[in-house]
């Protein structure tokens, strides 16, 4: 695969990562007096949230963007993607949390750590 072929890929799988907003239009022809004319337009724009599997993926193929990153940093990319899915999954109506913890930092669901419940 030739070079330019690569960061064609490369920036397509960032795009999907981050997120992008893209346009469409529809048009709808009509045919008068053996003239075609344009009838109908519409454009519509589309919102297209970030993938978590296209960003793994693209920390995948470029390793060295992240190898020389330190705990802390790589503790602060973490936490910018957790905030940036939550944003999405706010804005799409899903709710929840991105961490997968709940409001007090514990994980999962169930009965909490107390033991037994009263009868």
């Amino acid at each position: 695969m030739d070079e330019k072929m690569k960061e064609k890929i490369l920036k397509a799988i960032g795009m999907r990562a981050a997120g992008y907003e893209t346009s469409e239009s529809v048009e709808e022809y009509t045919v008068t007096d053996g003239e075609t004319v344009l009838t109908r337009r519409k454009i519509t724009t589309k919102s297209v949230p970030p993938d978590i599997a296209a960003a793994k993926l693209l920390f995948e193929l470029m390793p060295d963007e992240t190898a020389n990153m330190t705990e802390e940093e790589l503790r602060r990319e973490k936490e910018r993607l957790l905030r940036l899915l939550a944003k999405s999954d706010a804005a799409s109506g899903k709710g929840g949390s991105a961490s997968g913890k709940d409001k007090n930092g514990a994980g999962g669901k169930g009965k909490s750590a107390g033991g037994r419940q009263g009868k």
